[in-house]
């Protein structure tokens, strides 16, 4: 058997854990989505950026403390995660960076979804205003189609999206969400697999789901 076959079809998406939990959230209807609270939804959110920067080894979370491992020095950094976690300031509380972060988690990841063609402003049937919705079809299933490229059987070498898609299965566990359709080979990978190192605070401060 092939590698691609042992580990599942190559996996095309978004490689940012947060635009992945927000497909997630609005797999099967756009609207409504699965987390209707919003203030539920925005520190999911934000629990989701901060754990890319601790994927991306910029940051550590401790037992309930982030610190930096590599602070950003040359001037203000593009990114708007980074930005604020240099005007909060480092170490810091990981409920308190997650309330700061949270007040724009949302249209941070809603613009990244805009500016990479997937996603645009709508009016939403939920609430009066502005939202957003997702346009491409394919991105809303970017969470099924990067934990379906999980292995299908032990012993085979992971790819380097498995660390991302192993963090994404324990968010969605931990929100109720980790409910679609998967190879079964994959599905027992994922719950096997450890999370990545300092994923599991980050998870702690997640909000319970609700009915």
């Amino acid at each position: 058997m092939t590698r691609a076959h042992a580990a599942g079809p190559a996996y095309r998406g978004s490689r940012q854990l947060a635009d992945l939990v927000l497909a997630a959230v609005h797999l099967d209807d756009p609207d409504p989505p699965a987390i209707r609270d919003r203030d539920a939804l925005a520190a999911v959110l934000a629990v989701s950026l901060l754990a890319e920067q601790v994927l991306d080894g910029t940051i550590a979370a401790t037992r309930d403390k982030l610190v930096w491992l590599q602070e950003p020095v040359a001037g203000p950094p593009r990114d708007a995660v980074l930005r604020a976690l240099l005007r909060h300031g480092l170490p810091a509380p990981i409920a308190a960076v997650v309330d700061e972060l949270a007040r724009d988690s949302a249209e941070t990841v809603w613009q990244r979804l805009v500016a990479q063609g997937v996603a645009q402003r709508a009016r939403s049937r939920l609430r009066h205003g502005p939202g957003y919705a997702f346009t491409v079809l394919a991105a809303r299933q970017w969470p099924r189609a990067l934990l379906s490229s999980a292995p299908h059987r032990p012993g085979i070498p992971a790819h380097s999206a498995a660390p991302l898609a192993v963090a994404l299965w324990r968010v969605l566990r931990a929100l109720g969400l980790a409910t679609f359709s998967l190879p079964a080979g994959s599905r027992a990978w994922l719950e096997a697999a450890d999370p990545p190192p300092g994923i599991e605070p980050l998870l702690r401060s997640l909000p319970a789901p609700r009915a």
